[in-house]
């Protein structure tokens, strides 16, 4: 069976694109406290990834 729904990877991956003319309309101090966010996003991944490594 197909999948119906994005993984969450692949779905804040589409969401990122989509904030990428914002991010870019912000000054570069404000810019580095979205990029941390983006930065903690890709810990959350790494940490579902192993946890699913070891189940």
């Amino acid at each position: 069976m197909g999948r119906t729904t994005p993984s969450f990877r692949i779905a804040s991956e589409i969401e990122i694109r989509k904030w990428r003319t914002f991010r870019r309309a912000l000054d570069k101090k404000d810019r580095k406290h979205l990029i941390k966010c983006y930065l903690y996003r890709d810990s959350i991944v790494l940490q579902e990834l192993c946890a699913a490594e070891l189940s």
